[in-house]
């Protein structure tokens, strides 16, 4: 209720602006409204009555304010730079519905140019994208207050914001929208290729109810992306038996990613999705997946998970899965909750696999403190290392990363930890009162756990 008071006032405050009267320090306005007449010219009296028209009619800058109607807005706009794309909300609060029926999958209702604003819309029943900004400079985009509903039945996604770009992308911001209810749809998706950069900020925007994934980074060639993912929410990603991480950060070819992720709260009420649906993927391409021109030589994933939570994901809770060579990731999980994981690939409410052949050359830093794993229906933590030819150094608590520890590990049904061909530090931790039940397999594996903490840090005494 909160969320809406708030986006209603939001979009009150845009209307009563817009019907202020211009002034000279105000950019040209062009009104449009569905269901409007055929003959309107773009006045706030006379307004267009498709997008097309508008499109037509606009100048770089100008603003493009949507009015109420009972009519669905049906078709599609390219915008141009530093155009805004506004809906006036009607009375109540109702935002501005828009869909184009007539596109294909590949097909936007609104692409971006430089430096674009969105905010207000509905889009509904999509057949392809609903903002697409993909082979142009949209840096300085700033999508905010938004809403998202249902996408027409396809094996595909249809994405409420895709960005894909081989251009260097700079200050793109992706905010306070509503994404939910559709089996083929999907929320953000960025795709950096060649040898291009990107920047982006995605916060408070929620997912519910949908088939495919909130948030999938995608960087491909020799491209790098820096990402932060604030405040978000998400449940019941994977509708439709889908393997749909609610967050995965994926890499090929050479690149690299730096992503935050931080108060993400993610659930799975519903239990929907296949035995790949993690809460968070991170992974980095490579044998034995198809497609080996896309396998990774030399990629780098630098991720941090801060006061997080993942409940009840129908497989890993987190997962961190290297299958490239040469690759290297650096992962710190803070003050964040795993819970009532049901691992079926690696076996963890946290996972990590640093290799999964023989001599790859891989490396992996890992550091967890202040973090909780609970109720795992298989290891609270597992990490697997086939073979040799790796290194990895993997510190929760006491370890040369310099991790606190402080972590819970409990209540897993197979044990708190697994290693295979790997050894890690995990000092200072609580395992429930008694010592931590670790699987060994392989050669060479070791778990430092002593000393463990005297006290629960949820509270209460070692028996």
């Amino acid at each position: 209720m909160a969320r809406r008071i708030l986006l209603i006032a939001f979009v009150a405050m845009l209307s009563a602006c817009s019907d202020a009267g211009d002034t000279a320090s105000l950019s040209n306005r062009v009104y449009v409204q569905a269901g409007g007449s055929s003959s309107g010219n773009g006045s706030h009296e006379l307004p267009f009555s498709t997008l097309a028209e508008a499109q037509a009619a606009s100048s770089p800058g100008d603003q493009i304010l949507l009015m109420p109607s009972a009519v669905i807005l049906d078709g599609n706009i390219v915008l141009q730079p530093d155009q805004q794309l506004i809906g006036l909300a009607a009375e109540g609060g109702e935002l501005v519905r828009v869909t184009h029926t007539a596109g294909s999958q590949s097909e936007p209702v609104v692409a971006l140019s430089e430096r674009n604003e969105i905010t207000g819309l509905h889009f509904v029943d999509l057949r392809g994208p609903a903002i697409l900004g993909q082979n142009v400079d949209f840096s300085g985009a700033d999508v905010h207050h938004n809403r998202f509903t249902g996408a027409v039945e396809s094996d595909a996604p249809i994405w409420a914001c895709r960005l894909s770009s081989t251009v260097n992308i700079s200050n793109v911001r992706v905010s306070d929208n509503l994404i939910r209810d559709g089996l083929a749809l999907g929320g953000i998706q960025v795709i950096q290729q060649g040898t291009s950069t990107g920047a982006y900020r995605f916060e408070r925007n929620e997912f519910y109810d949908i088939g495919n994934r909130a948030y999938h980074l995608w960087t491909q060639d020799d491209s790098s992306l820096n990402a932060e993912i604030v405040d978000s929410k998400a449940d019941n990603i994977g509708r439709g038996d889908k393997n749909s991480d609610s967050i995965l950060t994926h890499l090929s070819g050479s690149s690299e990613q730096t992503v935050l992720v931080k108060n993400y709260r993610y659930r799975n009420s519903g239990q929907v999705g296949n035995a790949s649906n993690t809460g968070l993927e991170a992974f980095i391409q490579g044998a034995p997946f198809t497609g080996e021109e896309r396998w990774c030589d030399g990629c780098r994933l630098n991720l941090r998970i801060i006061d997080s939570q993942f409940d009840g994901a129908v497989a890993d809770g987190i997962q961190l899965t290297n299958f490239g060579s040469n690759s290297v990731f650096d992962v710190e999980i803070r003050g964040t909750t795993v819970s009532g994981a049901k691992p079926r690939q690696v076996g963890g409410g946290i996972s990590l696999v640093v290799q999964n052949e023989v001599n790859t050359g891989n490396h992996a830093n890992l550091l967890i403190e202040n973090s909780e794993v609970i109720d795992s229906t298989g290891y609270g933590f597992a990490v697997r290392a086939l073979g040799e030819g790796h290194s990895a150094t993997i510190d929760l608590g006491g370890g040369e990363l310099g991790s606190s520890g402080n972590n819970r590990i409990v209540g897993s049904v197979r044990g708190e930890i697994q290693a295979t061909n790997a050894s890690l530090v995990a000092k200072h931790n609580w395992w429930g009162g008694e010592p931590p039940r670790i699987d060994l397999q392989g050669d060479g594996s070791v778990v430092h756990a002593d000393p463990a903490l005297p006290v629960d840090p949820a509270g209460g005494q070692a028996p």
